[in-house]
């Protein structure tokens, strides 16, 4: 079985136990609103931070393009007291598309540029007693050669050796949408001194068993040479995707669908439909916001000890993972023939 339960310990001596699924904070299609104390325009991303990033206590993930924009106000306020803080290089942000699935507020996209240079800016003035966990500047690696994009994204992790580094794999060709997972193979040992293997939910595959064959064929290779670093599947924090993703191998999972929809009978369902079956539809915009927010936070972590003791108890009881057990089970199965076709 690829599903495992193991450890991260960051330099400051914070220690993180996988799996570890993370709450996003992003400005991407969301609203803005004015600061009441500076009156600075902020994302409402920022309002969900002020409601709730005192309570995480886990892991939670902020993006350097809304550090530096000021979209995010005073995230230095919920450092203090978190396992790990992830950082992401801005490449989310600046992408002008929008996935069918994601419901956007914004009417049109803003001219807001963030370079390397602007990344580097919001590294250098992080704490460095703070448990960090920096991304590369994936945004210009797409069509980069796996070679060139390890050697940028080393350069960064020489520059801040307090942090951990998370490289974050992209295509190698322009033409492709999709990572050649055999780029990503011929290249681990090249890979060793980064603490995490990063790969997009969107990259990895064009359909979900392309994503969990190419996730769990990765974690073979590297169980088979002896490399124990985690993979993280961004931007998959899906109720019913994560489960999966999780028993091809991947132990972080990263996304801001947890701000988007209510989690509702192991599935993500919108916003208004979650008010209206949870709390009913009396209940006025603020309150509701706020619910909404605590449940589905409570859903991760519920959802991160039902890994736990799937991995705990033989990874065989597949109905710990609840309503749709049979459909995960089923995704498992067929993932397993494959890669038993293909190792032969």
């Amino acid at each position: 079985m690829l599903a495992r339960t193991t450890e991260i310990v960051h330099p400051t001596g914070s220690v993180c136990r996988l799996p570890k699924l993370v709450p996003s904070f992003s400005s991407k299609g969301f609203a803005r609103s004015k600061s009441q104390e500076t009156g600075a325009w902020i994302s409402h991303s920022s309002e969900a931070l002020r409601a709730v990033g005192g309570t995480i206590t886990g892991a939670f993930l902020l993006s350097a393009f809304d550090m530096f924009h000021g979209l995010i106000e005073s995230p230095e306020i919920y450092y203090a007291g978190k396992e790990l803080v992830f950082v992401d290089s801005g490449g989310y942000e600046l992408t002008s598309s929008m996935d069918s699935t994601e419901p956007n507020e914004v009417d049109e996209q803003r001219d807001e540029r963030f370079s390397e240079d602007d990344y580097d800016s919001v590294l250098s003035r992080l704490p460095e007693d703070f448990p960090f966990v920096v991304a590369n500047y994936d945004y210009a690696a797409r069509g980069l050669k796996m070679d060139a994009q390890i050697r940028a994204a080393s350069t960064l992790l020489d520059e801040y050796p307090s942090f951990l580094h998370n490289f974050i794999a992209k295509p190698t060709s322009k033409r492709s949408r999709y990572i050649n997972i055999d780029d990503i193979i011929s290249h681990l040992d090249a890979l060793r001194h980064f603490a995490v293997l990063g790969v997009t939910e969107r990259e990895i595959g064009n359909t979900v068993r392309k994503r969990l064959v190419n996730i769990a064929t990765l974690r073979l290779v590297m169980d088979d040479r002896g490399i124990s670093m985690p993979i993280h599947v961004w931007g998959g924090l899906d109720p019913v995707m994560t489960p999966m993703y999780f028993c091809a191998g991947a132990e972080i999972f990263d996304g801001v669908s947890w701000m988007r929809y209510g989690y509702y009978n192991d599935v993500s369902i919108p916003r208004d439909a979650y008010t209206a079956l949870e709390l009913g539809v009396q209940a006025g915009p603020g309150p509701s916001v706020y619910l909404r927010y605590m449940h589905n936070l409570n859903y991760l972590e519920t959802a991160e000890t039902q890994m736990e003791r799937f991995v705990a108890e033989g990874c065989a009881d597949f109905s710990l993972f609840g309503t749709h057990s049979e459909a995960i089970e089923s995704g498992y199965r067929a993932m397993i023939s494959r890669i038993a076709r293909s190792r032969r």
